[in-house]
């Protein structure tokens, strides 16, 4: 397991889709569902999800930091 601080950069989609994308990603990764004042989330992920993580916040214009 790794962890990892996910970024949250909504400006660049629509409003309306952000709720929505942010749950599936959520689902899909085990995240928990709260994000600090600053739009991070912190969590753990497996390593063998980490390049579809990648992939998935690219594809949705937001950032990673690997910690």
């Amino acid at each position: 397991m790794k962890e990892i601080t996910i970024y949250w950069n909504t400006r660049l989609l629509n409003p309306k889709d952000v709720p929505e994308i942010k749950r599936l990603i959520r689902e899909r990764f085990n995240m928990p569902n709260h994000t600090t004042v600053n739009g991070e989330t912190t969590f753990n992920i497996r390593e063998e999800d980490m390049e579809l993580l990648r992939e998935v916040l690219r594809n949705n214009h937001f950032d990673d930091e690997d910690e």
